[in-house]
């Protein structure tokens, strides 16, 4: 068994060669690996294409070939030239602690360590021309930006003041991560940068963030509360979605833009605090928010007592389907609503594979018809095993003369009900 082992690399020599000129069958026996020579991205790849021991790679010694042309890549031979390639592995390794790497690596992906799920160590030599390494970090060469945060460092880090930026990825999946301080100045908090830090319980947004990014928190699901302060003028699409235990939420900056799904999937949010002049749709930014109310800026009693008691005359802002879609989401029929429609919309309720009950609803005065609607939801199931259809009511518009009625009636029996007078007032 080799604990230690150095091999020397080329384009010409294969890994599996390199070790075998080492005296090493494979790398099931490796404990610390030093590559000399020059590598290239499919050496680094084959180093965790199957499952070793490797627990130390030191790639500082040997200089990276990134325009390295595979031999059996029938593409880039067809192209005949040599293109860039990042450094990448296929599926995540549990063995890897630490990496090295060399000047001549002018590029590192921050997402290439998310699969290193016990990371706990990053290097780069001193002189490196974009990078430097504090305590095991990957920082940018001026360390204004943080751009790796090793998955198994440490529990807790105090991000050093000279950062203004969080990076991309940063801290994805870092899930043993409990607390994380940002800096005084820190400007923006890149797309997924503590994308699936389950550990996390809080995080302290500064007063001069402008941007969080697109699933910046997502599935951080040990997150309770989240306050933005006014400096945020735009929180990018599913940045707090699927945060599990996230319970409240406040938003400072009246003119803030809210990303699609920004907060959606988060099932005990159940108050949102923030100005009645933002912008948002409530089936986009809080979709499958099921505690929290229709209408979030409305958190006092009296207007949360108007719409439990279908008392919404007063409230101009409901539209159509907001309402349709707060009485159908916790419905036990499947539904669609639809609205491409330039002055209705139409809900499509399935009773069972053979029976559905198609519903138009105007945009202007909806509320006369909506209290009514599971009403006639529920008439309609229980007419199912004594008549073929039910006529639920009819509308006022004229694309609605023909009422709420089951599609698979025959016209015989539409016109047979139509000219009883059935549902007619």
């Amino acid at each position: 068994m080799k604990n230690d082992v150095t091999i020397k690399l080329s384009d010409s020599v294969s890994l599996k060669d390199a070790l075998k000129d080492a005296g090493v069958n494979d790398l099931a026996s490796v404990n610390k690996l030093t590559v000399t020579g020059a590598f290239n991205y499919t050496h680094f790849d084959e180093i965790f294409e199957k499952k070793g021991t490797v627990r130390e790679l030191d790639l500082s010694a040997a200089s990276y070939n990134a325009y390295f042309i595979k031999r059996d890549d029938y593409f880039s031979r067809w192209r005949n030239e040599k293109t860039y390639h990042n450094l990448s592995i296929e599926d995540d390794n549990e063995t890897l602690v630490s990496i090295s790497f060399p000047s001549s690596v002018s590029q590192l992906k921050p997402y290439l360590f998310s699969h290193f799920r016990n990371l706990k160590s990053i290097a780069v030599p001193d002189d490196h021309e974009f990078y430097s390494v504090e305590n095991g970090i990957l920082f940018n060469k001026d360390k204004t930006k943080i751009v790796r945060y090793p998955v198994k460092h440490k529990s807790n880090y105090m991000i050093p003041e000279t950062v203004v930026k969080i990076g991309k990825h940063a801290f994805d999946k870092c899930t043993g991560l409990k607390s994380i301080v940002l800096p005084e100045k820190t400007v923006k908090i890149g797309h997924y940068a503590f994308y699936e830090c389950t550990g996390l319980t809080s995080v302290n947004i500064p007063e001069t963030v402008v941007k969080i990014g697109k699933s910046a928190f997502e599935y951080c699901t040990g997150l309770t509360s989240v306050s933005i302060p006014l400096s945020v003028e735009k929180i990018g699409e599913e940045a707090f979605s699927d945060c599990k235990r996230l319970e409240a939420v406040k938003i400072l900056n009246p003119k803030i833009k809210l990303g699609e799904c920004a907060f959606s999937s988060c099932p005990n949010l159940t108050s949102v605090d923030m100005p009645k002049s933002v912008a948002y749709k409530r089936n986009d930014v809080f979709r499958y928010c099921e505690k929290l109310p229709l209408y979030i800026e409305m958190q006092n009693e009296e207007k949360n007592h108007q719409i439990k008691q279908v008392k919404i005359k007063q409230l101009k802002e409901l539209s159509a389907y907001d309402w349709v879609e707060n009485l159908m989401k916790n419905s036990k029929y499947p539904y669609k609503i639809y609205n491409n429609y330039t002055n209705k919309l139409k809900l499509l309720v399935m009773i069972n594979e053979k029976m559905k009950l198609e519903i138009s609803v105007p945009f202007k005065h909806f509320q006369n018809i909506l209290p009514r609607l599971m009403d006639a939801i529920e008439q309609y199931e229980a007419s199912i095993n004594k008549f073929e259809f039910v006529l639920v009511e009819y509308m006022n518009t004229d694309d609605d003369k023909k009422g709420w009625r089951a599609k698979h009636l025959s016209e015989e029996r539409q016109k047979e009900i139509t000219e009883s007078g059935i549902g007619t007032k």
